[in-house]
């Protein structure tokens, strides 16, 4: 687990109106903008924790473009919705690095779920390496929402 000190922000693209500031919308232990060659070897270590058993020329799936894209995407959907709670999803990614599925074990409103699904599913993903081949291999997404009044 990261230190306080290594937890990153993602802020809202636009502020609130009336502030001139945007509101931080989500923390994580890694780098929200980084590519998966661009994670350090401790970011990578953090990732491949998430499973269970990947061999040393084995790589998890991981969005092309970072996880800042559906991070924002997702905050959009919140923003509507306004639920509070944890979301848990798993997105099958093939070996061509596109999604085929997704699977919700947690989610705070079921409202979220067709336009997350929608989100997860159109994002384009680095494909996952297995003996240093692509394979298919899903990919856990999860985060929690909270209502600020």
């Amino acid at each position: 687990m990261a230190n306080a000190a290594d937890q990153y922000t993602l802020h809202q693209e636009t502020p609130t109106t009336g502030s001139n500031i945007p509101a931080v919308t989500a923390t994580g232990d890694i780098d929200f903008n980084k590519r998966y060659a661009d994670l350090t070897p401790n970011e990578v270590a953090y990732v491949k924790n998430q499973y269970e058993k990947l061999g040393d020329q084995d790589e998890p799936p991981y969005p092309i473009n970072g996880m800042k894209p559906l991070m924002n995407d997702i905050v959009r959907i919140q923003s509507v919705v306004l639920a509070s709670g944890d979301l848990f999803a798993t997105v099958s990614i093939d070996a061509k690095g596109d999604g085929q599925s997704v699977k919700f074990y947690q989610i705070p409103d079921p409202e979220m779920t067709n336009p997350i699904a929608f989100v997860l599913l159109k994002a384009k993903y680095k494909p996952a390496l297995c003996s240093g081949q692509p394979c298919t291999m899903d990919f856990p997404f999860k985060m929690k929402f909270k209502v600020k009044l």
